[in-house]
C-alpha cells in the first residue's frame, strides 16, 4: 500500500470464489495453519531488505527446488481450487537417511543416549542434551512426582520411536510415535508427537521443545501433517 511518500507491505488475504470473483477477508483466524505460516512470512520491511538484494522474493525458485516434499495445507472439497496452498519441506524417513546419513546418525545417537540415560536414572546425564530451562523443568518434574508419574514421564521418553525428520537448519523437527498425555494440540488418540533439536555453541543438537509448546506445533502435529505422518506413500 502506498500512502503519499510512505509504502507499507500488509498481508491482504482474498478468497477465490467458485464464479471466479476474489472476495476481500477482513477477518482472519490465527487459529488456521496457513495463517500461522504466513504471517510473519509477508509482515517484513521490503525496504531494509531490497536495499540489501534487489532480487529478493517471497519465495523463489532456488528455494522451493531443494524440497523434498509438497503437503497440501486445505483439502480439496470436490471442486476445482485455485493454487491450492502446499507447505514444501525438506525431509527424510530415519530408514532412508539419504543425503542426511549424518544428522539422521547424530540425532538417533541423541536420542538414545537420553533413553538409556533416564533409564538408569542419570538424570544429570540426560539434561546434559537438553536446553537449560529443559533441563530445569524435567528436573522439576521427576523430583515432585510420585512413583507412579515418575515411570510415566520416564516412559514418555524411552518408548519413543523416530521415524521422520523435517531439516529446516537451525532447527530439525524430529516426527515420533510414542503415547504421550493429550496437550490440547493435535489430535487427541494420535501417537504422532514431535521433539525439536537445535544446535548449541559447540554443535552439540539439543532437545528444544521439553519444556514449551510452541506455534509450531499446530503445523506438524494436526491436519495435514499428522495425515502425512501416518502413510509413507503420502510424502512420496
Amino acid at each position: 500500500m502506498r500512502d503519499g511518500k510512505n509504502t507499507s507491505f500488509l498481508p491482504f488475504a482474498f478468497a477465490h470464489e467458485p464464479d471466479d470473483s476474489f472476495g476481500f477477508l477482513p477477518n482472519r483466524s490465527g487459529n488456521k495453519i496457513t495463517y500461522d505460516l504466513v504471517q510473519d512470512w509477508l509482515v517484513v520491511n521490503w525496504k531494509i531488505v531490497l536495499a540489501a538484494d534487489t532480487r529478493a522474493a517471497y519465495c523463489a525458485g532456488e528455494n522451493v527446488k531443494p524440497e523434498t516434499h509438497a503437503i497440501q495445507l486445505i483439502p480439496v472439497s470436490g471442486h476445482k481450487v485455485w493454487r491450492p496452498s502446499e507447505l514444501f519441506l525438506s525431509g527424510v524417513f530415519f530408514d532412508h537417511p539419504d543425503g542426511h546419513a549424518a544428522i539422521i546418525a547424530q540425532i538417533s545417537s541423541t536420542i538414545k543416549k537420553m533413553q538409556a540415560a533416564i533409564a538408569t536414572g542419570s538424570t544429570n546425564e540426560l539434561v546434559e542434551h537438553m536446553t537449560p530451562a529443559g533441563g530445569r523443568r524435567l528436573k522439576q518434574a521427576l523430583a515432585s512426582s510420585d512413583k507412579t508419574g515418575r515411570r510415566r514421564l520416564e516412559a514418555a521418553i524411552t518408548e519413543r520411536k523416530p521415524f521422520f525428520l523435517f531439516d529446516a537448519s537451525p532447527l530439525l523437527v524430529v516426527i515420533f510415535r510414542g503415547k504421550l498425555s493429550y496437550d490440547g494440540i493435535g489430535e487427541p488418540n494420535a501417537d504422532i508427537q514431535t521433539m525439536y533439536f537445535t544446535p548449541d555453541s559447540k554443535g552439540r543438537w539439543l532437545w528444544t521443545n521439553a519444556a514449551s509448546i510452541t506455534d509450531v506445533d499446530k503445523i506438524f502435529r494436526q491436519g495435514p501433517l499428522v495425515k502425512g505422518c501416518s502413510s509413507r506413500q503420502t510424502f512420496q
